[in-house]
């Protein structure tokens, strides 16, 4: 892991031990490759890939929900470099990279990415979620079921 990754990962603050819209998290923490491993309430716990994360970020530019074109969705390519997509894909340094975390209240946590993203909110409820649709489609997902 990257210096600025290991930073991030140790100033990350724990989860609180609250539960936001039936979904709570006892323990979050950051893995040697850099995935974040968390354990929900429910006893279910999960490791998610940085490349995963970003790709599925969910602010509101990633995921076009003001009616515009997704204008910062990155993605791993074949060799899972990270692309900027849109009109003209590009590589994009340093998007996989966590620069930090901050706590979203009760509910969450949001991650600053190397490429200067930093604006999408990973509520617990979205990472549980995830959990339930692993295997389907999400290789970035790893859990076991509570």
């Amino acid at each position: 892991m990257a210096a600025s990754d290991q930073h991030a990962a140790q100033t990350a603050a724990k989860p609180p031990q609250t539960a936001h819209m039936g979904v709570g998290v006892e323990v979050l923490t950051w893995t040697d490759d850099g995935s974040v491993r968390v354990r929900f309430d429910d006893g279910c716990e999960a490791i998610y890939q940085r490349p995963w994360l970003r790709a599925r970020c969910p602010c509101a530019s990633c995921t076009g929900a003001h009616g515009n074109t997704p204008t910062t969705l990155v993605l791993p390519d074949p060799r899972g470099r990270p692309v900027l997509q849109g009109d003209y894909p590009r590589l994009v340094e340093g998007a996989f990279a966590v620069r930090g975390v901050d706590p979203m209240g009760h509910y969450g946590f949001r991650i600053a990415w190397g490429d200067g993203h930093q604006d999408g909110i990973y509520t617990w409820r979205l990472l549980r979620q995830a959990v339930d649709k692993a295997g389907q489609d999400d290789a970035g997902v790893v859990g076991a079921g509570g």
